[in-house]
């Protein structure tokens, strides 16, 4: 613990009757989010990891700013955020990291200095960093896969800083087929 600097238990739980059934599950969720982070926490970016706390949970640093929840369509972003946080996932994809759930806008944090923040990896996937003879097969479900982290940034860019973005970048911002086919069969239906 540094002086003057908070951190965030984040514990895996099931809070509903009878949810201590699911105990074991969540034990496995949170040493599975937390192996995830752990090769992730050294980017600037994701907040410093910090120790582990029982079986169902884990601290990392607390960011002080507001999610892009909190933050209103075109509301005060910095110029550069999206850029910024492209790096980020950028630098999360070098290590193999599938992030998932950048759709969710309470998982991006905009710290009071402006600097762009992904909290969250439960259901980030972290591929093999070398795969053997499925090297190949790997790569290129994990290619096709980050695509999906890139639709999502773009497309909360163009709902906070439309005038910024590039052709490229309203391209990136459409709909996959495979996201259409998420969105459609598994998405819609569970919501």
């Amino acid at each position: 613990h540094v002086e003057g600097e908070g951190y965030v238990l984040k514990l895996s739980d099931f809070r509903f009757l009878g949810g201590w059934i699911l105990r074991p599950l969540a034990f496995l969720i949170s040493h599975h989010e937390y192996r995830v982070y752990q090769r992730v926490a050294s980017i600037d970016g994701i907040p410093t990891l910090g120790p582990r706390w029982g079986g169902r949970g884990y601290f990392h640093r607390y960011i002080e700013g507001k999610t892009l929840h909190e933050i209103t369509p075109q509301g005060d972003l910095p110029e550069r955020f999206f850029d910024q946080l492209k790096e980020v996932i950028t630098k999360v994809h070098a290590r193999k990291v599938f992030y998932v759930d950048l759709n969710k806008q309470g998982n991006i944090i905009c710290s009071s200095d402006g600097q762009p923040y992904l909290i969250d990896f439960q259901i980030s996937l972290a591929f093999p960093r070398e795969a053997g003879w499925l090297k190949r097969l790997s790569n290129q479900i994990f290619n096709r896969l980050i695509q999906e982290d890139i639709y999502h940034l773009y497309k909360h860019k163009k709902s906070f800083q439309p005038q910024q973005m590039t052709e490229e970048e309203l391209q990136l911002a459409k709909r996959s087929t495979l996201n259409q086919r998420y969105s459609r069969y598994l998405s819609r239906p569970y919501l």
